[in-house]
């Protein structure tokens, strides 16, 4: 069965007549009454009794106007939802992002992004970018927000940000006074840091190990402002994005932002290869990397 024919039938169920019917569609009498023909042998039953004054249904071609305009204003609907999905009038997004990232970089894009697309809902999962980057390959997760580098073989990658890692001491630590601090100076020092899961840690721990010396963490979180108070309380050194110390109390923790060698801090939206991206994803993905360039 054609929805072209259940289109025309109903056209002709409107006006009672294959006349008016045709005008309004543009459809030959002759291809009017081939599609009526097509329904009548498909459904085993006369539908149409046409008089010298008017086209009148039968009891099925009643049957069949009531199951018709059912079908047909569900086509319609579909055509409009697919209609929103395409222009993100509607939709869902489930975005990864890190605790240290989402905090500081997201409240104020994702309410400039509401504000643009209010019928889109936008959920988070908050974890380490290692885990985030798992959950998108399993399938969990459709984009992330994730530290770099990451596989690209595995994932498309959309760097949003440029930056990074930055020390931060008590202001009574011997190194505070100093404006660079060589990386092979921190090697007796004790280390505050994100845990394992976090990228910020293995980065840390790569560029020291780099540097001749395996860093000594005695404290793991993931809580930036619990590091910070670690810091503050003289309990040990941490290595976290300058754009996290923004917050921090200079009278309280002593940032050095010159290090040697730099340690990179660089934020890409990632998905899957092979994944499916929704309009709405897409969406996004343009809406953040455009907010980001204008920043």
């Amino acid at each position: 069965m054609e929805i072209r024919h259940l289109v025309y039938f109903l056209e002709i169920a409107k006006h009672a007549s294959f006349t008016k019917a045709s005008e309004n569609l543009h459809v030959s009498q002759p291809n009017l009454s081939k599609a009526v023909k097509s329904l009548e042998q498909e459904l085993g039953a006369s539908l149409i009794v046409r008089t010298t004054r008017k086209a009148q249904l039968t009891e099925a071609g009643e049957l069949l106007r009531t199951h018709a305009q059912i079908v047909t204003a569900s086509l319609a609907n579909l055509h409009s939802a697919f209609a929103d999905l395409n222009e993100m009038r509607s939709g869902s997004i489930k975005l990864g992002i890190p605790p240290l990232i989402g905090a500081r970089l997201f409240p104020d894009l994702i309410a400039k992004f509401q504000e643009r697309f209010p019928l889109i809902t936008v959920s988070f999962v908050e974890h380490g970018s290692k885990v985030l980057e798992q959950s998108i390959l399993e399938g969990n997760l459709e984009l992330a927000v994730v530290m770099l580098p990451v596989d690209e073989n595995e994932f498309n990658v959309e760097p949003i940000v440029n930056g990074k890692i930055t020390l931060g001491l008590h202001p009574n630590h011997p190194l505070a006074h100093r404006s660079v601090i060589s990386l092979r100076d921190l090697r007796e020092e004790k280390f505050i840091l994100f845990g394992s899961t976090f990228k910020v840690n293995s980065s840390v721990r790569e560029v020291c190990i780099r540097e001749g010396f395996e860093p000594n963490i005695i404290y793991e979180s993931s809580h930036w402002d619990f590091i910070f108070e670690m810091v503050a309380a003289n309990l040990g050194i941490t290595l976290l994005p300058e754009i996290i110390f923004d917050r921090i109390e200079p009278e309280r923790i002593t940032v050095k932002r010159e290090l040697l060698p730099a340690i990179p801090w660089n934020i890409a939206i990632i998905w899957r290869k092979d994944g499916y991206l929704s309009h709405a994803s897409r969406g996004f993905i343009e809406f953040a990397k455009r907010s980001f360039t204008e920043a």
